[in-house]
């Protein structure tokens, strides 16, 4: 264990050969050493240099070439003491840095919890969800993402949402919501998700969702703590591992989603009043060429004439042209001129 006081391996196999005598020939303390460990004679040689440097073999006076060896006592009490006082220091250094630690732990705990307290928070109370998803929307500037799995939409929760989403919309944010199919058979909760889908947002539905959630911007994100249980309150998430899991689950699920079937006002038509006549007489179950004689056109005008309303109306025979006049609830004696709407 001399190695502890500055020996190294070497130097310690040396000296436990040394303190066998009190004065040693150097030629004969290196072949002792060399003898007696696994030094080489080179190494031995070494070794001897080292012992006389470290100052425990000192060159002896009396005897030309001999080597005397110091008392271990002496020659390593001032190395023992410069160890223990290192030791000391060391220790010292160690509390120290154990103080360190602590406080630096102290620190990291308390920005953990206010980086938590930052990317995931709790609110209850249905006032204070309404108000935390009026602040999202007000400071939604993108994109909002949300999946709506309430088969009824209450009255007031209806008519509190028009504005907003009417604003959200009017600044040019894209709003895509998946609801379930079930929601569209209740005549108010189908009539606002009809009006949302006219002013601009896309909805889609499928059979069934997995829980309520509205992510804003992808950088925030509002769902329940407990699908089964929203009295147990909501969580705003801010983890960005969290929402892109949050984001992934909205896109797949509104891939398979089916977009609803949101009846359009007719193109205008307006129609001439050939037109109008033609049409007027087809009514009655005339031919083209009964048509031609009323009117006093020619048969190829009239079929002409004909083919030019039904490409109007989107028509591709005449029996889906009487149908899409009937669509437009026009009778034979309202249909549209240049002077009717």
């Amino acid at each position: 264990m001399l190695d502890v006081l500055g020996l190294g391996p070497e130097l310690v196999e040396a000296y436990g050969v040394a303190v066998g005598r009190v004065v040693w020939p150097r030629a004969e303390l290196v072949d002792a050493v060399a003898r007696s460990t696994s030094l080489t004679a080179d190494q031995a040689a070494a070794s001897v240099a080292g012992l006389l440097a470290a100052d425990v073999l000192r060159e002896a006076e009396g005897e030309a070439g001999g080597i005397r060896v110091v008392p271990p006592a002496l020659a390593l009490r001032a190395r023992l003491v410069m160890c223990r006082t290192e030791l000391v220091e060391n220790q010292q250094r160690l509390e120290h840095a154990d103080a360190m630690l602590a406080g630096l732990q102290d620190r990291w705990s308390e920005a953990r919890d206010s980086q938590a307290a930052r990317v995931m928070e709790h609110i209850s109370g249905i006032d204070v969800l309404r108000g935390r998803l009026e602040q999202m929307a007000a400071g939604t500037l993108r994109e909002t993402l949300s999946l709506l799995p309430a088969h009824v939409l209450t009255p007031e929760s209806i008519e509190s949402s028009r504005a907003l989403d009417a604003e959200t919309l009017g600044r040019g944010v894209a709003v895509r919501t998946v609801v379930v199919e079930s929601a569209m058979r209740r005549p108010a909760t189908a009539g606002y998700l009809r009006w949302l889908s006219e002013q601009g947002a896309e909805i889609r539905t499928v059979a069934a969702l997995p829980l309520r959630l509205v992510v804003s911007d992808r950088v925030m994100a509002i769902l329940p703590i407990d699908a089964e249980s929203p009295r147990d309150g909501a969580l705003v998430v801010r983890a960005a591992g969290l929402l892109t899991a949050l984001v992934a689950l909205f896109e797949t699920i509104w891939r398979g989603a089916k977009p609803i079937d949101v009846p359009r006002p007719p193109e205008p038509v307006e129609l001439d009043d050939v037109g109008t006549a033609i049409l007027r007489i087809l009514a009655t179950g005339a031919t083209d060429e009964s048509v031609s004689r009323q009117l006093g056109l020619s048969v190829r005008t009239v079929r002409r004439a004909i083919s030019g309303l039904m490409g109007q109306l989107g028509a591709s025979s005449r029996f889906e042209l009487g149908l899409k006049l009937g669509a437009r609830g026009w009778t034979v004696d309202e249909l549209p001129g240049p002077d009717r709407p």
